[in-house]
């Protein structure tokens, strides 16, 4: 449903915003669901996240297909599943359980990207240690990575604040048809510099989180605050994760990135947005062009 980039067919078609919703930006009275497609629309994006579960009544589904549709708008959706405590065959249950959903959903839905993080458990965890989690996760998402290639969905594993991008590149080598879809912020938290997760990520993106924030060492506590940014202005080095990406990635045009935005500490979120697209539109020659007034 979205309109491609003509101003440059080799960059992402497709820019969403996954959040965060300040109280200003006024999705939260009445139907929050129909609130934040509005938002889409209005802000000249094309994409957001939704749950299965968001449209789990016909009447409610429909509702939403012709919201996207009027507002042409296309969705990534979440996998959830309970990787480390489940059972393998109650894993595999779980992945035909939601592919069926799928497929009852997806002619109502523009799905564009489906996206899954392992959590809460990471790769510093003595039990279950790495090599279990890898494995685990590499039998788990076998089948469900082959059924989103049977319908044409790229599936991507979200560096959820859990493992290095190498961890996830070498978990991509061991699962045909499982992509990475690439949080801008998350990589500092474990001590990877993003500039450098970015290029180990690029050949296996579907997609981004993309976000930047503001790190501020503190050395009492061996840790480190990290407070949201407007795109560009923080310490993610977005311009360069951004050339990497792109340079690095298989298929660049067909990627989903989706801003996720924090703005900082007592800004306007009105403000931080603009300029957040401005910087977008700077570095990629996207447009975002709204497809209804606000």
């Amino acid at each position: 449903m979205h309109t491609p980039n003509t101003l440059n067919p080799k960059t992402p078609a497709l820019w969403g915003y996954a959040g965060v919703f300040p109280g200003e930006f006024r999705i939260w009275d009445g139907d929050e669901l129909l609130n934040k497609l509005r938002f889409m629309a209005e802000q000249g994006f094309g994409c957001t996240g939704l749950g299965l579960k968001q449209v789990g009544e016909p009447a409610r589904l429909q509702q939403v297909s012709d919201t996207l549709r009027k507002y042409h708008l296309s969705v990534s959706l979440h996998f959830h599943a309970s990787f480390f405590t489940a059972t393998l065959e109650e894993l595999r249950t779980q992945v035909a359980d939601y592919l069926a959903r799928l497929d009852e959903v997806r002619g109502a839905l523009d799905v564009a990207l489906i996206a899954l993080n392992a959590g809460p458990f990471h790769r510093f965890m003595r039990e279950p240690n790495l090599a279990f989690q890898m494995d685990r996760l590499a039998l788990a998402l076998q089948p469900l990575a082959a059924g989103c290639a049977e319908r044409g969905i790229p599936l991507g594993i979200e560096n959820h604040i859990d493992y290095f991008a190498t961890d996830l590149a070498a978990l991509c080598d061991r699962v045909p048809g499982l992509g990475i879809f690439f949080d801008t912020g998350n990589s500092p938290l474990l001590g990877e510099k993003p500039l450098d997760a970015a290029r180990v990520v690029a050949p296996y993106l579907v997609g981004t989180h993309f976000k930047d924030l503001c790190v501020i060492p503190d050395e009492n506590t061996l840790s480190s605050l990290n407070i949201g940014a407007t795109l560009g202005e923080g310490d993610m080095d977005l311009e360069n994760v951004y050339q990497a990406l792109i340079e690095g990635a298989a298929h660049p045009e067909k990627l989903v990135m989706q801003i996720e935005l924090i703005p900082p500490p007592d800004s306007d979120p009105w403000e931080s947005l603009r300029r957040s697209k401005d910087f977008i539109e700077r570095i990629s020659g996207h447009r975002f062009l709204a497809s209804i007034e606000s």
